[in-house]
């Protein structure tokens, strides 16, 4: 560090400086790393933890080394955090370059300059983004050149990046004082060259990030301005509360981080040790006498639109790579509707569900994103649906809560498409995709979906851009049967979609080209977007004889689709041409408008009555013959005929049902006749029923409010009459689903 004379107020005229890089939290596996490798080595947090207690018997002297290096770490974090000295950096898991530059900066004079050299971090990540912001609001903050590690530190990592930040030490009487910027440089002529450095205002990163005002990461100024222009006509996923203004998030998004591999371990279960216990494995679940556990999906087990990506078992050391599954599933397996991709670890039923509890999320499955990935990798937003499922810290779960599930197609479409991984990767400075990044990432709001699609035709006869998505996700994620509460929540009636390479890959493209015309991107911008891409460009030109085939492909499908937009073309764009798949699969939409609180009362009674498995059409047959008198009295007659029986003495039918398996028919004579029975003058559904081996009571009520009220004991039962209700949620948001011989006609109706 050299200094100069103080000037208008005390401090510093010139700061130059390196600080250490180093976390303050103790790192267990590092301390013990030289001192005993047999702890260092162990297989998971709890093992280390156990490890650890016992040197009190095997080494106690470096058991007491380790509990004062403990004490002095937790001393210098709490110094750090409440000492007021570091009110920006003194935060989250501390590092020490982040709180020696807030002291060199509050070091400076008036007049002073400081030039730092710190990890990227410094500008990208959560623990700093006040710091960052700070710099940004009071504009001083006067240029950042960032630099990945090729060849110019040896004894650093070549992917580690790191960067020269220059901060003033006053805020610049030009009120439009702009930042200089330059990424990804590999020298220092190449982070000066034109076109690699660029600048933005206060005002541009406010728009980019809006929550945290971190700092986006732009390759060259055309990356700076299309990634302006999309966030201009596209808002982000959540946009947090600031400046007297209420959280905007559209899709009514929240994150679930369900488990965490280090904290959590004690939970983790081996296949060895549950099979040696009576444990049964079915498909990637272990069963013992009605208990289950559940598979614990780890990120490089998922792809995009793909769970079944590899198999975690094996080398632990090959495992921990990121996104690289120790066993991968080969084409013939993912064609293969029966396999499951199988993990390391399995988890208690009880710990999934007790962790999705308290989130309000009724489904079955999860959308699920890698948390560990880069921006230089082939692909950094990667999601995927999983099933029912633990799912480890990498692996975190999006659970969209204000949408019916239809538009969970078209937020995973959105999610994987190369317009969306553009933006993402522009955030990230590091190896982690985590929540505050997501939150302010530019995606399509739900009600964009109900327009007419642009290149389907005339809009009084095109289907709605819902509509045409997602049968295109629906056969990319349904491939195989434990994804089945995803296809029925989709309306899907048929079984799951064979696995096919060059299909699966024109689906992709055509959904990469709908999406960057919803965003509005042109033509000459797509291209650019795609080059931006130079691992899946490097890998199409290897296997393509020299060709960028995912870069043609989308282009071509893009180019009609435009085409039919101007109306160039007389018909839609052609795509793929059996898709959406058979229609007689999907059960087809009606004009039935259904009250929440109401639907769910219903659904939850019948799923209540019913003694055997319900499937998914007998409940909306059954739900629109109770608010429909005329439809009802015209399909229980058509039942009558084929099935010679007296439905006001259906009992017998009834208890055939009971000994069989049931058929739709008798499933719902069953429910409309119980639930009839309990509609008081007043309209008020009151029902107790009994259920569970220990006879736990279950009330179903609905009151003068149109609220249903679920009350349940023991605690399992009360989760399948959450779950019941919750299997049905698409009946909240009109999408009520009826098979094809009922007149369609005859269903606009609405219950208010």
């Amino acid at each position: 560090m050299t200094t100069a004379t103080p000037s208008n107020r005390s401090g510093f005229d010139i700061i130059l400086g390196n600080p250490p890089w180093e976390r303050v939290k103790l790192q267990e596996q590092e301390f013990f790393a030289q001192r005993d490798p047999a702890v260092a080595g162990a297989p998971n947090a709890a093992a280390r933890k156990k490890a650890i207690a016992g040197l009190e018997d095997t080494n106690p002297s470096l058991l007491a080394e380790f509990h004062e290096a403990t004490r002095r770490a937790e001393g210098e974090s709490h110094l750090l955090r409440s000492s007021g000295r570091y009110p920006l950096c003194g935060r989250g898991d501390i590092n020490t370059y982040a709180v020696f530059a807030e002291s060199m900066r509050n070091a400076l004079s008036t007049e002073g300059r400081l030039g730092v050299l710190v990890p990227t971090g410094i500008a990208t990540d959560d623990t700093t983004k006040f710091f960052f912001a700070d710099l940004v609001h009071t504009r001083t903050l006067r240029s950042l050149y960032d630099f990945e590690n090729h060849g110019m530190f040896a004894d650093v990592h070549s992917s580690y990046k790191f960067c020269i930040v220059v901060v003033a030490g006053a805020t610049p009487t030009d009120a439009d004082a702009r930042i200089d910027f330059s990424f990804f440089a590999h020298s220092v002529a190449e982070a000066m060259a034109p076109g690699r450095r660029f600048s933005m205002s206060p005002d541009d990163i406010a728009l980019l990030n809006p929550n945290t005002r971190t700092c986006p990461v732009f390759r060259s100024q055309r990356d700076a301005e299309i990634a302006k222009a999309v966030y201009r006509r596209v808002p982000v996923l959540i946009r947090e509360a600031r400046d007297g203004k209420p959280e905007e998030s559209p899709w009514g998004l929240t994150f679930l981080r369900m488990l965490d591999m280090a904290n959590d371990s004690a939970l983790f279960r081996t296949r060895d040790s549950l099979e040696a216990e009576g444990w049964t494995l079915n498909g990637n679940h272990f069963k013992r006498d009605g208990d289950r556990y559940l598979p614990l999906y780890e990120a490089k087990m998922t792809s995009l639109y793909d769970h079944r990506h590899g198999n975690v078992v094996g080398s632990d050391d090959l495992a921990s790579l990121s996104g690289i599954p120790a066993v991968a599933t080969t084409d013939g397996q993912h064609r293969d509707p029966a396999f499951c991709a199988m993990p390391r670890y399995w988890v208690s039923e009880a710990v999934v569900r007790e962790a999705v509890e308290g989130t309000g999320w009724p489904h079955r499955y999860f959308i699920a994103f890698r948390d560990l990935a880069r921006s230089t990798d082939a692909r950094t937003a990667i999601h995927s649906v999983i099933p029912w499922a633990a799912v480890n810290h990498k692996t975190p779960i999006l659970l969209p809560l204000g949408v019916d599930a239809r538009r969970h197609a078209a937020l995973i479409a959105n999610l994987n498409s190369f317009v969306y991984d553009y933006t993402l990767r522009q955030k990230i400075g590091g190896a982690s995709v985590s929540f505050f990044i997501v939150k302010q990432t530019p995606a399509l709001p739900p009600e964009a979906y109900d327009q007419p699609c642009p290149w389907g035709g005339l809009a009084s006869t095109a289907p709605t851009l819902l509509d045409w998505i997602v049968p295109r996700v629906l056969e990319l994620v349904y491939t195989s049967h434990d994804l089945a509460p995803f296809a029925e929540a989709m309306s899907w009636n048929g079984p799951p979609f064979v696995w096919d390479a060059g299909r699966r890959f024109q689906i992709r493209c055509e959904l990469d080209a709908a999406m960057f015309l919803a965003y509005g991107v042109d033509r000459a911008s797509v291209e650019h977007i795609l080059d931006s891409f130079p691992v899946c460009r490097r890998y199409d030109m290897e296997r393509f004889s020299g060709k960028y085939r995912t870069k043609d492909t989308i282009l071509s499908v893009y180019d009609g689709m435009a085409d039919a937009m101007s109306g160039a073309t007389p018909v839609p764009v052609p795509t793929s041409r059996t898709i959406p798949a058979p229609a007689a699969a999907f059960l087809p939409a009606t004009q039935a408008h259904v009250q929440h609180g109401r639907a769910a009362a219903y659904v939850t009674l019948l799923a209540a009555t019913w003694a055997k498995p319900v499937e998914r059409q007998a409940i909306e047959y059954g739900l629109v013959l109770m608010l429909n008198d005329a439809l009802r009295s015209k399909v229980l007659a058509q039942l009558r005929a084929s099935a010679g029986t007296d439905l006001h003495s259906a009992r017998p039918a009834v208890a055939a049902a009971n000994q069989a398996p049931p058929d739709a028919a008798t499933q719902y004579v069953r429910g409309l006749d119980t639930m009839l029975g309990s509609l008081n003058a007043n309209g008020v559904l009151r029902v107790t029923t009994s259920s569970g081996p220990h006879g736990g009571m279950q009330r179903v009520e609905l009151g003068a409010n149109d609220r249903a009220m679920v009350q349940t004991l023991p605690p399992a039962d009360q989760y399948k009459a959450r779950e019941a209700v919750a299997a049905f949620e698409i009946l909240k948001h009109n999408l009520l689903r009826l098979d094809s011989f009922v007149p369609a006609a005859e269903l606009e109706f609405t219950v208010v």
